[in-house]
């Protein structure tokens, strides 16, 4: 399959070996790069290989390579600001969304309702303060939770005020402390 310019060397020939007038390219940029145009500086010729692999090929005069890789290059990285803008846009709406703040607020609330019971469970049934949140921690992360890792269970615990009550009623010096 060939595109509109027929032979690299006939659309090739017009040029003579000086370099190509960038002005004249500038001005009429749809029928220098536009294959179906008659006068198509570039021949496009896409050759099928096997196991659905192709190549793709691209003539064109040497005066104009660099001009046109800096256009492709220019092209990548504006369909990437493109992209960036897009995520961005994207972030913003869901930071302003109330469903989507609706739901990030019951996924924390459910996380740190399922660790503090987690971690109540465990102090009852005779774990100590440090080794129920190891146990907590390692249960998290058997199930592959999100936040399996010791010092956010750790601080959700102590959020939770749990570090508090247990150092109240295991501390020796407050029991003995006149009143």
């Amino acid at each position: 399959m060939t595109g509109a310019c027929h032979s690299p060397t006939a659309s090739l020939s017009r040029f003579s070996p000086s370099p190509v007038e960038y002005g004249v390219l500038l001005q009429d940029l749809a029928g220098v790069f536009n294959p179906l145009h008659p006068d198509c500086l570039i021949d496009f010729q896409v050759t099928s290989i096997r196991d659905g692999v192709a190549v793709f090929s691209v003539a064109m005069p040497e005066a104009m390579v660099r001009g046109f890789a800096a256009m492709l290059t220019s092209q990548a990285e504006l369909f990437r600001f493109i992209e960036h803008k897009r995520r961005s846009v994207s972030a913003r709406i869901k930071v302003h969304d109330l469903n989507e703040i609706a739901k990030r607020e019951k996924f924390h609330s459910d996380n740190q309702r399922l660790i503090v019971e987690t971690f109540d469970e465990l102090v009852k049934q005779g774990a100590s303060v440090n080794d129920a949140i190891k146990l907590t921690n390692r249960k998290l992360k058997d199930r592959g939770h999100p936040w399996a890792c010791y010092n956010t269970v750790a601080e959700v615990v102590r959020s939770a005020g749990r570090f508090r009550t247990f150092r109240r009623k295991s501390t020796p010096k407050e029991e003995n402390a006149p009143r």
